[in-house]
């Protein structure tokens, strides 16, 4: 008999008890074994619903929760070890374990769940996650075929870089083998200085700016000792006021 699966089993059981159907005839509507529908239907639990006796979750609980990383992630929040031990903790007590998690329960579950992994957590303007849309990446690359016409010299690749204020490293998280850092969302009421380099298709690079906030001109910003790694210190400045002037 080829491969079956729970929801396979969970609607064979469904025909045996509401529609009518003898044992025989739901198990071979839905490619399930007989002896498997006899023990659903007498309430044995599936082995995803189990808990293994040197575990604590149950294979299906593990699936949630890993479910629950990914679905963080897409979100801007992807979860730190502690905040994925506590939801495993929460579920725990829902088995009526009162033990800790052991100290390589973390492990242990990225082993069980190869496609998940540890990376740094880069924070970023709850804006931009927002603006970031397919509708908006779409409009952007069907704008681009036509501007052929643009020559090398003056087509810039930018690239943007910053620091926030009131934050401190980037933290470790938990999230998909599909990249090596996360974004996580930022409230918008934070400072944000950006670090922007640009270059031609030509290959001409022009001097870098750097775009900040605040009522007046902080020269910390612009130490002595840049002048010695920087050419361009000091070189523009450029203000603008809270209603563009």
């Amino acid at each position: 008999m080829p491969p079956y699966t729970g929801d396979s089993l969970a609607d064979a059981a469904f025909d045996v008890t509401n529609g009518g159907l003898s044992m025989t005839k739901g198990a071979e509507k839905h490619g399930v074994p007989k002896w498997a529908l006899s023990h659903r239907l007498n309430g044995r639990l599936s082995r995803t619903e189990v808990v293994h006796p040197q575990r604590l979750l149950s294979d299906g609980q593990e699936a949630h929760v890993f479910q629950w990383i990914l679905r963080q992630e897409t979100l801007g929040n992807a979860p730190s070890h502690s905040a994925v031990r506590e939801i495993a903790v929460s579920m725990a007590k829902v088995n009526g374990h009162t033990a800790r998690l052991g100290a390589n329960w973390m492990d242990g579950f990225k082993k069980r769940h190869p496609e998940i992994h540890t990376k740094v957590g880069k924070r970023q303007e709850a804006c931009r996650f927002k603006a970031f849309t397919p509708k908006a990446v779409s409009c952007y690359f069907e704008h681009r075929e036509s501007f052929g016409w643009v020559k090398p010299k003056n087509i810039f690749n930018i690239d943007e870089g910053g620091i926030m204020a009131g934050f401190g490293i980037d933290s470790l998280v938990l999230g998909s083998l599909e990249s090596i850092k996360s974004f996580l969302k930022s409230p918008q009421g934070r400072g944000w200085t950006s670090f922007i380099e640009r270059i031609s298709a030509a290959g001409v690079d022009l001097d870098p700016g750097i775009i900040f906030k605040g009522k007046n001109l902080q020269l910390q910003w612009f130490i002595e000792e840049f002048r010695e790694v920087a050419n361009w210190h000091g070189k523009h400045f450029l203000s603008i006021s809270s209603d563009g002037g």
